[in-house]
């Protein structure tokens, strides 16, 4: 007969991978001093990282943990804004991001684990297209913000888990100040994430 999960199966470290699907919004605005052009760009793509962090179960059921990590993206997407005259194409892509969470929860059956999460992702981005037909290049920069989410896990009898997690992020926004224009960015994205974790 297969023997239950102990009562501190959620205590000690756990490292893990994770495989999940991002999609975002980018808001840019561009003034001339006269004009303001503006629009957003839908981003979407799968990601894939690596996680490790350390979690405590107390004997009331409440796990408390962190949580760091870091993920790829392939998420992109890209639009043209116009006055008629000119006209703006751009294209944003999601590079890769890292986080820190603080990941309380409580354990609903002895093998089951019900979790929200609070943390700070750090995201880099790339911009690149063209003005008027003419390359613009590309440039990237990071935007930090807010995560929060949550999750359920299943803890098996070989020390591994499963997860499945939603969290979102709101990015701060930037200012960019050039020779007769400013440029301004935002975003948020949400991510739906499967893990498997090996817990020690």
């Amino acid at each position: 007969m297969a023997s239950p999960a102990l009562a501190d199966d959620f205590t000690g470290p756990v490292v893990g991978l994770s495989l999940a699907y991002s999609w975002g919004t980018v808001d840019g605005a561009l003034t001339d001093g006269t004009t303001t052009f503006s629009d957003d760009t839908d981003l979407s793509g799968f990601e894939g990282g690596l996680f490790a962090g350390y979690r405590y179960q107390f004997p009331s059921k409440f796990v408390f943990g962190a949580e760091i990590g870091g993920n790829i993206s392939n998420a992109d997407g890209s639009y043209s804004i116009t006055d008629g005259v000119d006209t703006a194409e751009l294209k944003f892509e999601k590079k890769h991001q890292f986080y820190i969470d603080l990941k309380p929860g409580y354990v609903v059956q002895d093998n089951t684990l019900l979790y929200g999460l609070v943390g700070y992702q750090n995201t880099k981005f790339e911009a690149g297209g063209f003005w008027n037909g003419t390359s613009v290049g590309t440039d990237d920069d990071t935007f930090g913000g807010l995560r929060l989410g949550a999750g359920i896990e299943y803890m098996t009898e070989a020390n591994t888990s499963l997860r499945l997690q939603y969290h979102y992020t709101a990015y701060s926004d930037k200012t960019y100040n050039y020779p007769g224009y400013t440029e301004k960015w935002d975003g948020h994205d949400s991510t739906i994430e499967l893990g498997l974790a090996y817990n020690f």
